[in-house]
């Protein structure tokens, strides 16, 4: 069974929503894997540091963890 994958930069920018026809719902596809890690063991570090795309919990150096990466 393949781990799962965590994508640990998800934010709105990576994000794209199309549509082929008005008549139906648009599909969102998430783009830009580069800081994509698969989920074999707890992820302990962060990639990006932009305050805006971080949880208060990290942002306050409290604990936290992988659902808010």
């Amino acid at each position: 069974m393949t781990p799962p994958i965590a994508h640990l930069d998800l934010k709105s920018p990576n994000v794209m929503m199309r549509s082929l026809d008005l008549a139906n719902l648009p599909l969102c596809q998430l783009i830009d894997f580069g800081t994509a890690r698969k989920m074999t063991e707890p992820v302990t570090v962060r990639l990006v540091d932009n305050p805006v795309w971080l949880a208060p919990e990290i942002l306050e150096s409290r604990p936290y963890n992988e659902k808010v990466i």
